[in-house]
């Protein structure tokens, strides 16, 4: 790094392909020093990959443990920001991640009004194939988010069916508002319609391919122990939920089912003691 302390670019470069191979803090916070101070120096394009590393590593972060304190939100948010702004001042329109992105952490950040209208206030920005299905794809998930779940799942099945992505991005939520709206009808004929679905689709990326199979798998063991509790069940699922391959879009929702469920068992044991 010290050789080449005048080309800034090489050097973010470096830091990037480290932020993948060896990903760390201190990789982070040295990528992230180098674009606040040499960003001038380097062209647009490399200062966006490096905003694009920066936040690829916290979601890597995040897919190691789900809790998010403020000042890791306002992170990401300065971050997601900065290179929806470099998009802009290039002429480019905002992508389908920066977009959810700047929403949901304005949602954790501000609330919902915020989210939502920045939803509303920056849909034309979007390429047109995606102004009508991802603003109302993010405001189901922002209903979701505050526990509406019948508005929610009222949007979500309203939906168009634009792009294949979406629409496994869509089935995950809705059964998860079928099972807080305790449906296991629903729920049941959802789960083996996404199963075969899913089998029959070839040309999902392998993100989301790998994200839903995790899922598919984790919501039906909640279901089995949701009809038939068992201590050390539990704590494997939980365990599991906490595993890197679980998606992020259901971590915190899945850990927290389970430990409803455990809490519901233990007051009920004690009030048999008492």
């Amino acid at each position: 790094v010290e050789q080449f302390a005048d080309t800034p670019m090489l050097i973010a470069a470096f830091y990037r392909a480290k932020l993948v191979t060896e990903p760390s803090w201190e990789t982070f916070n040295d990528l992230h020093q180098l674009v606040q101070n040499q960003a001038t120096k380097m062209p647009d394009n490399q200062t966006y990959s490096s905003y694009l590393a920066l936040l690829g590593f916290t979601s890597h972060i995040l897919r190691r443990n789900f809790a998010r304190s403020n000042e890791f939100i306002q992170l990401q948010m300065d971050l997601v920001q900065a290179a929806a702004l470099l998009r802009k001042k290039n002429s480019l329109h905002l992508t389908e991640s920066h977009y959810t992105h700047i929403a949901f952490n304005g949602y954790d950040l501000f609330g919902f009004d915020w989210a939502f209208n920045y939803l509303e206030e920056h849909v034309t920005e979007l390429l047109p194939y995606l102004q009508e299905g991802l603003p109302l794809y993010c405001k189901a998930v922002l209903w979701f988010k505050e526990k509406n779940y019948r508005e929610s799942l009222s949007i979500f099945v309203s939906l168009p069916n634009y792009s294949s992505d979406l629409y496994f991005l869509v089935k995950p939520y809705m059964l998860m508002c079928y099972y807080e709206m305790d449906d296991p009808d629903a729920s049941d004929f959802l789960l083996n319609t996404i199963k075969k679905t899913f089998k029959n689709h070839p040309n999902l990326s392998f993100r989301l391919k790998d994200d839903l199979k995790h899922f598919i798998k984790l919501y039906s063991q909640l279901i089995k122990l949701r009809e038939q509790y068992n201590v050390q069940k539990a704590t494997q699922l939980k365990d599991a939920v906490l595993q890197p391959e679980m998606p992020l879009f259901a971590k915190q929702w899945l850990y927290h089912k389970i430990t409803e469920m455990e809490m519901s068992k233990q007051n009920k044991q004690k009030f048999a003691k008492w």
